[in-house]
Formats: structure tokens, C-alpha cells, sequence
């Protein structure tokens, strides 16, 4: 879904982000989890010593697993206004004027490829936010200014995204469309 809406004040491009790239594991997680302890069950109820072996294994998953479905409250928002970009997502929020956008990436983080806008260093805009999690595993610094957005995420082609965030980058005047139907039309590469 693409949106023009009100964000903080002003008129912006909203894309509000698909989940199912984000349930899938979650759904794998619990179907392990399930299964190790139908086999934790059987195994035990068959008088095997070793029963337990299979909840050991399985602990891993399910040490992240709550913190996963906790994210899933928070829906992927790619917000592109006037003044900046913003992310908003199930690790925590993020903010870069325009100014201080460096850079705008497509690359291959783990699963799927990930948009990333790269900030200056010391970008004075830069903000970031992580969400709190319910058992801290593998929690990170957001480290230098960036924000990612996986491409599964997005909505409608990542192609015309990426083109129009790059194009927002390099013209300042075209900024402004972003406040209303041109600068939709931009993001879905419908523009004329």
C-alpha cells in the first residue's frame, strides 16, 4: 500500500510494508518447536533415557521466538517526505533528513536484499530508536546512520523505490512533490 498521509506535521509518501517475509520464520520456529517436543513426548513416553536431548537442541529457537512475535506488532513503514526518510519497523524506528543522506543502496543482507540509505558521518538528523525486546539475544548498536528496509517488505516494485529515493537525493527542488500525488506516482514508477 502506498499512501500519501499526514507524518509528523507534514504531507509525505507512506509505504506501508507486507509481513509475510516476517511470519514465515516464526511459523518455521513454532513448527520445530512443536515438533521437538511431540518428539521430546514420544521418546519419553517410550521410556527413552535420552527424552530430553530434543528440547536441548530445539532451546535455541525458542530463546528468540518470543521476541519475534512481539516484533510482528509493529508494521514496516518506509515514510519519504519533504524533509527526510524514515523507517519505521519491528527493530526500532529511524530518521535521516535529506541533507544527510549519503548514499542509497540495494545489497544482499542475509535472507533478501535490503535497501539501505547510507547517512554522512555524524549525521547531526540521524536518529535512531530500537524497540525493547522481550529476552535480549543478539541485540546490536545501531552503529553509523543508516536505515534498511528488506525488499520482501516493500509493497509495489523495488526498482522505482529505489530510483525515486536516489532521485529525492541528488534534486532538492523535486522534494516537495513528495507532499502529494507526483511524488506517489514517482515511488510507483508511474510518473509521466
Amino acid at each position: 500500500r502506498v499512501t500519501v498521509e499526514v507524518v509528523d506535521g507534514e504531507r509525505a509518501v507512506v509505504l506501508v510494508g507486507r509481513s509475510t517475509h516476517r511470519w514465515q520464520p516464526v511459523f518455521a520456529a513454532a513448527v520445530v518447536a512443536g515438533l521437538a517436543v511431540l518428539l521430546a513426548w514420544v521418546l519419553g513416553a517410550a521410556g527413552t533415557p535420552g527424552w530430553w536431548i530434543a528440547l536441548v537442541v530445539v532451546s535455541p529457537v525458542l530463546l528468540g521466538l518470543p521476541s519475534r512475535v512481539a516484533a510482528l506488532r509493529h508494521p514496516l513503514r518506509l515514510v519519504l517526505s519533504p524533509r527526510g526518510i524514515g523507517v519505521t519497523g519491528p527493530d526500532g524506528d529511524g530518521w535521516l533528513d535529506w541533507g544527510d543522506v549519503r548514499d542509497v543502496q540495494l545489497l544482499h543482507d542475509s535472507q533478501w536484499a535490503v535497501v539501505r540509505v547510507v547517512g554522512a558521518e555524524r549525521a547531526a538528523s540521524w536518529r535512531h530508536r530500537a524497540r525493547r525486546r522481550v529476552l535480549v539475544v543478539g541485540r546490536r548498536a545501531p552503529g553509523p546512520a543508516r536505515l534498511d528496509v528488506p525488499t520482501p517488505a516493500f509493497p509495489v516494485e523495488v526498482g522505482p523505490v529505489l530510483a525515486a529515493v536516489e532521485h529525492y537525493r541528488r534534486e532538492p527542488g523535486a522534494r516537495a512533490e513528495l507532499g502529494g500525488a507526483a511524488g506517489r506516482a514517482r515511488v510507483l514508477g508511474t510518473e509521466g
